[in-house]
């Protein structure tokens, strides 16, 4: 329950873009904790996701 107030919050106050942007950027600390706590493989699929990912995060910086 405390997410959800956090992201509605958040959306009311920020622009939804940016707020959306956190939350992808999340998935990209959660596979490095996996790779280096966890000492897990990341395969390439997610390495294309991190790229995507910081791709799309530029570009929202830059455009706005």
């Amino acid at each position: 329950m405390a997410g959800s107030v956090g992201w509605f919050t958040a959306m009311s106050l920020q622009n939804p873009a940016i707020v959306k942007t956190l939350g992808q950027v999340e998935f990209v600390v959660t596979l490095l904790i996996t790779y280096f706590y966890f000492n897990e493989k990341i395969s390439l699929k997610e390495y294309v996701g991190i790229v995507l990912v910081a791709l799309s995060v530029l570009l929202l910086i830059f455009a706005t």
